[in-house]
Order: C-alpha cells, then sequence, then structure tokens
C-alpha cells in the first residue's frame, strides 16, 4: 500500500512539473508594439517576444509566429540597417527561415487591417491607404518590377490597374499582372481610387490592388483587398468597407537558396546569372506583348543589382 502511494505521488508531481513546465515555455501575448528585423536578429526578435528571452532559441525551427487576433491588433516597427519601416493595425505575422542555412528569418508575411476601425468610409479608406504608401516611401522603399515581368510606365498605373485582357486576346497581347501597380509609391487620387475601385467591381474578380517595392535586399508585395461591408449606421450614405492587407517581405538571400542548389561561389554566381538571362527573356518577350496592347514601357527603370547581398554575410 505505501509502494503504491509512493508511486502516485511521484506520478501526481511528474505531471505538476510537466504543466510547469508547458506553462513556462508556452508563447507570451505579444506587447502592442514590437520591433522586428531580418537575418539571426530577426530570429531573436521572435523568440524574445514568444517566450521572454532572445537566447536559447531552437535552431531547428523554422517558421516564428506573433498573433495578436482581430479585437487587439499590434503595430510593426522593422528595422532594416539605416531604416526602420512601420506597418499599424496587424492581426498577425509569420517569420520563415530557410532550414538549409543559416541566414536567419529571410521571409514575413504579415496580416492586417487597412483601417485602425476595420469598417471604413470610402474616404477614410483611402487615407488609410495614403498613410500606408507614405509610410514606406518615407522609409526608402523603391518601386520594384520581378525581373521577368514587363515594367509598366507610371503614366500606365490607371490603365493597367483597370486591364482586362480581352476573351479573345491574341497571345502576343496577353498582358500579365495586370492589376499591380507600375507607380506604387504615387498615391493615387481620390478620384482614381474610386475610378479603379468601381472600375474592377463590374468585372468578375473584384477590387484588388497590388503593391511591389524593393528596399536594399528587400523585396515586398503588398495586396490591398476588401473583405466584407455593412450597412452605414447614417441613413442615405454609403455603406462601410473593410479592406485587408497582406504584405510578403523576403530578403534577396532568401529567394534565391529556396530555388538554387549550387555550393560553391562560382556555382552560384552561375545559376544567378543563368537565371538573369531567362528573365531578361521572358521580359522581353511579355514587353513586346504589353507595347501590342497599347502600353508603355519604363526605360529608366533597372533592376537592382541583388548579388552582391546574396553573397555578403549574413546579419
Amino acid at each position: 500500500m505505501i509502494r503504491l502511494l509512493f508511486v502516485l505521488m511521484v506520478f501526481i508531481i511528474g505531471v505538476m512539473g510537466l504543466q510547469a513546465c508547458h506553462a513556462d515555455n508556452s508563447p507570451l501575448t505579444p506587447p502592442q508594439t514590437v520591433t522586428l528585423h531580418f537575418g539571426h536578429q530577426g530570429v531573436r526578435d521572435f523568440y524574445a517576444y514568444t517566450h521572454g528571452t532572445s537566447d536559447d532559441y531552437p535552431e531547428i525551427m523554422s517558421f516564428y509566429e506573433l498573433d495578436w487576433g482581430l479585437d487587439n491588433l499590434g503595430t510593426i516597427h522593422f528595422d532594416h540597417f539605416d531604416s526602420t519601416t512601420t506597418i499599424s493595425n496587424v492581426s498577425w505575422v509569420m517569420g520563415t527561415k530557410n532550414s538549409r542555412h543559416t541566414h536567419g528569418i529571410g521571409g514575413l508575411d504579415v496580416h492586417a487591417d487597412l483601417s485602425k476601425t476595420q469598417y471604413a468610409t470610402a474616404e477614410q479608406a483611402y487615407q488609410d491607404y495614403v498613410a500606408l504608401i507614405t509610410a514606406f516611401k518615407k522609409a526608402g522603399w523603391q518601386q520594384y518590377f520581378e525581373p521577368q515581368h514587363a515594367r509598366i510606365a507610371k503614366e500606365d498605373n490607371v490603365k493597367i490597374l483597370t486591364y482586362d485582357n480581352p476573351d479573345d486576346v491574341p497571345n502576343d497581347r496577353y498582358v500579365l499582372n495586370t492589376r499591380y501597380s507600375s507607380d506604387s509609391l504615387t498615391p493615387l487620387t481620390f478620384e482614381e481610387w474610386q475610378y479603379v475601385i468601381a472600375e474592377q467591381e463590374t468585372k468578375n474578380y473584384g477590387f484588388e490592388l497590388n503593391l511591389t517595392l524593393y528596399l536594399r535586399d528587400i523585396n515586398v508585395w503588398i495586396n490591398i483587398s476588401p473583405f466584407d461591408t455593412k450597412p452605414n449606421p447614417i441613413p442615405s450614405q454609403p455603406d462601410l468597407k473593410y479592406y485587408k492587407v497582406r504584405y510578403e517581405f523576403n530578403t534577396a538571400k532568401y529567394e534565391f537558396y529556396r530555388a538554387i542548389r549550387g555550393d560553391t561561389i562560382e556555382e552560384l554566381k552561375q545559376d544567378y546569372d543563368d537565371e538573369y538571362e531567362t528573365n531578361k527573356s521572358f521580359r522581353q518577350d511579355r514587353e513586346s506583348n504589353v507595347i501590342r496592347a497599347g502600353f508603355s514601357i519604363n526605360e529608366d527603370y533597372q533592376d537592382p543589382d541583388m548579388w552582391q547581398y546574396i553573397i555578403e554575410p549574413a546579419y
């Protein structure tokens, strides 16, 4: 009987110890405002906000996340070298790193609301869109075209945002990446904003605004799209709309090593050059298509040289 009681007591103490251990390791609720980085510091950031310490983080983890929820939106300051980019109304962020390489955080996926109030008037949603762009412009971001895509001219921005390929369009006039801004850092006027929304909503897919930017070795895709609508409590006024914003950040090193398997610097450089030539050929074909479709090309745009960042030491 005594032995049975002893075993039972050891079992209970063990369970209590496991529960305490589990409680100690449970992710913490993130503070209202956080500062995140890419690279090794980024891993330490996530672990500090979720576990209260930036030391002894598990190297095997490839995904890290902070979750505020929809009722307690947070603010993220992204520090990258001498630049700080602020994103407001964030509900969730996930950081990822390449498990094959020790470069730290290379990708960030952020989900946010466009407006602090969630549902907003057309005027308020527009002002929040302008504030979003202004924050990125202030932080030093620049317009980015993926190397394989056409460099649509700035003056055709509204045109590409509202363009739909005709059902019978020939292959040599087919335009890719419609609804992607060709001048992401110049806000649409309120009239243009309303026009783009109205034009897109008459089509089958609804409104969607895509922005692409880069800063040093990082590119970001920003997507603004409606999530819900509700009646305006003020009689005879237009409905209120709820817009969601998604941000996808990737470092050049992270994108490159996800697709490339070379080992030596010579092999990696050859892979980089081969990819460049392939993308150059795609771009030439696609720019010929968009010219035939009536668009102009931004000849002044030059692709950023990402090779220098791919081979730099991990930060």
